[in-house]
Formats: structure tokens, C-alpha cells, sequence
């Protein structure tokens, strides 16, 4: 049986890359942008009875040692989707703005923090407070979407095309310096 081994890190990632040179061609050629999600996919599977742990500053907290030990450039930090279904993103907003507050006070300061956003109506609800980059959920799974956004994939190609016209309509109406920006997950 063949047994394969993929990065769970940029460390290992480096490490992975440096064993094959086809491998770090490929990865040149593409270019990916690399974001670390551990505190959105990797929140959303802490169990329930553990997630009172998971305070805002706890997670402020796990954001810094992300950022100061990995040096991510990209870092999804939490999702919109409904708080009674994932509570344990319901300060997301909050998480968001409180670490952008801050990263505008310091030189680390960056327009690099995602937000998970599952709808149209939770990119209306915050295109106006202080988000700048949102991550949309898509699949090739229509089993997936369905039971990650209780969508078909045809019906979430049609909502990420309103959430995508939803972005240019407030970057056009807006001549800020740093644009919306968004990308699949």
C-alpha cells in the first residue's frame, strides 16, 4: 500500500517542497497563497462541552502565537455562519474587528484577516463594518454543500455570483485604498 504524506505546515511544507524538485517547480509555476484556518476549521471540531474554553481573547490569544511562530500571510479567523447552529463563532465579528483594531495600532499592521462567509445576507449584514476579505464556501461535493450551506452546488454558484457582485458593488461605491477581497474555500 502506498502511503502519502502531505505538509500540515509551513515548516513541513518547506520540508515537503524541498524533497522534489518537480514539487517546487509545480509550486513556483502556481504560485498558491498559503492561509492558516486553524481558527475557523479547526474550531468548528472542538466539542461542544469544551467550546465555553474558546473565549474571544482565547482566541485573540491563539491568533497572536499563529501569527508571531508561523508567520502566516493569511489567516481565516472565524466564520459567519449561524450562531445557533455554530456557536462557537458567534463572536466572530467581534474576534475580527478587536485583532484589526489592534494590527492598525502596530507595524504588523495588514489587510490579510478572512472571514468565512456562508450567505449573501451575512456579507450584507458586515461589508460595512470593517471586514475586508471574505472566504466563500464551495465544494465539487453536491453531498458537501448541501450539508455544509444546506445548498446544491447550482444553487451556491448562483449565491456566490450575488456575493460576488455584492463585493464589486461596495468596492466600486468605495475608493478606500485597501479593497474587499475574497476567495473560495
Amino acid at each position: 500500500m502506498l502511503s502519502k504524506s502531505y505538509p500540515k505546515c509551513i515548516h513541513s511544507l518547506n520540508k515537503w517542497l524541498q524533497q522534489r524538485r518537480k514539487r517546487q517547480e509545480l509550486y513556483n509555476k502556481l504560485g498558491p497563497q498559503l492561509f492558516d484556518i486553524t481558527l475557523r476549521d479547526g474550531l468548528q471540531t472542538v466539542p461542544k462541552e469544551m467550546e465555553h474554553l474558546w473565549t474571544t481573547q482565547e482566541k485573540k490569544t491563539m491568533y497572536y502565537r499563529i501569527k508571531f511562530n508561523h508567520c502566516p500571510k493569511y489567516i481565516e479567523i472565524g466564520s459567519l455562519a449561524n450562531p445557533k447552529l455554530m456557536p462557537i463563532f458567534a463572536d466572530s465579528l467581534e474576534l475580527h474587528n478587536s485583532i484589526k483594531d489592534d494590527l492598525n495600532l502596530t507595524p504588523i499592521g495588514n489587510n490579510n484577516l478572512f472571514l468565512l462567509t456562508p450567505s449573501l445576507n451575512a456579507i450584507k449584514g458586515v461589508i460595512d463594518k470593517k471586514v475586508d476579505n471574505f472566504s466563500f464556501i464551495t465544494s465539487v461535493s453536491n453531498a458537501f454543500q448541501k450539508k455544509n450551506t444546506n445548498k446544491t452546488l447550482l444553487e451556491t454558484k448562483k449565491e456566490i455570483q450575488l456575493m460576488c457582485d455584492e463585493v464589486q458593488r461596495y468596492n466600486n461605491d468605495n475608493s478606500a485604498d485597501k479593497k474587499v477581497k475574497t476567495k473560495l474555500y
